[in-house]
């Protein structure tokens, strides 16, 4: 825009200089709709499509032989959720809750590996270290970083599968539990965050015992280009969670009758009168 006004009245306004044109074309690329795509097809290939493997083996496999419910909410059966329109299940997933859980879910997973690309990446990505007179400089600096923008949009595709891989059953109708134990998405992401948070105290301590600070500037930064990344992101999985859905529910259909997978609903109480769904 600023090169078009200069253009258009080269007598008020000047040429913009490398630096601006490069930071803006950084915010641009980092602010993109390749996010929102890149939600919206992670969603629907992992959430939709390689989950049914990990149903199966979940069921199938002969050392983990788990049996699992497909639960649906009252009156509505697998057949209905396959065959929804795209418009009607699009305008009932599409919430403030569902995009508040996405990006959290997005955000704090991205976030959690930040240390590890301080500790390891500064030298090499030539990142600005500890000093310096104040804050804005180096924040600047680290945002006409190319080499930390590749990092970490890298680690933003390869941690967003992780998410996405379970989101449809999260925040969708279609509910798969072990019959012994939690929901295969809790099951997942327990796994997933208790690494991720392991990984961010070990770093964390490694940095106190051998006296190494990190850059707040850093932080920042990071936190600012992965709020914009997950924001963008979290839209395109709240778009894949319908399609995702319906696949995953026709995966299902076919699973009918076979050993281990079962269709109801699982209730816990005294009596059948004082049972309640779980």
């Amino acid at each position: 825009m600023h090169f078009l006004v200069h253009l258009a009245v080269p007598h008020l306004i000047g040429v913009p200089s490398a630096q601006t044109v490069y930071s803006t074309t950084v915010m641009e690329v980092i602010s993109s709709p390749f996010w929102v795509l890149a939600g919206f097809g992670f969603t629907y290939f992992f959430g939709g499509v390689l989950v049914v493997y990990f149903i199966r083996a979940l069921a199938h496999n002969r050392l983990l032989k788990r049996k699992l419910v497909v639960a649906l909410p009252p009156n509505t059966t697998i057949d209905d959720i396959s065959s929804e329109s795209t418009a009607r299940s699009l305008f009932r997933e599409l919430s403030v809750r569902n995009f508040s859980v996405c990006l959290a879910l997005t955000l704090a997973l991205n976030l959690s590996y930040v240390l590890l690309i301080q500790r390891y990446f500064q030298g090499a990505l030539g990142l600005p270290m500890l000093g310096g007179s104040g804050p804005f400089p180096h924040i600047f600096q680290y945002f006409l970083s190319p080499q930390l923008i590749l990092v970490e949009f890298l680690l933003a595709l390869l941690l967003l599968p992780l998410v996405a891989f379970v989101v449809p059953m999260l925040l969708g109708r279609v509910q798969v539990r072990q019959i012994d134990g939690s929901r295969v998405h809790t099951y997942w992401l327990s796994y997933v965050y208790s690494v991720a948070g392991g990984a961010s105290l070990v770093l964390f301590l490694l940095n106190v015992f051998e006296s190494k600070g990190t850059t707040g500037d850093f932080i920042i930064a990071s936190t600012l280009i992965y709020a914009i990344l997950s924001w963008y992101a979290a839209l395109g999985i709240n778009l894949g969670i319908p399609p995702a859905e319906r696949r995953l529910a026709r995966e299902l259909a076919k699973m009918r009758g076979r050993d281990n997978i079962y269709f109801g609903q699982i209730f816990v109480g005294t009596s059948k009168e004082d049972a309640e769904q779980v």
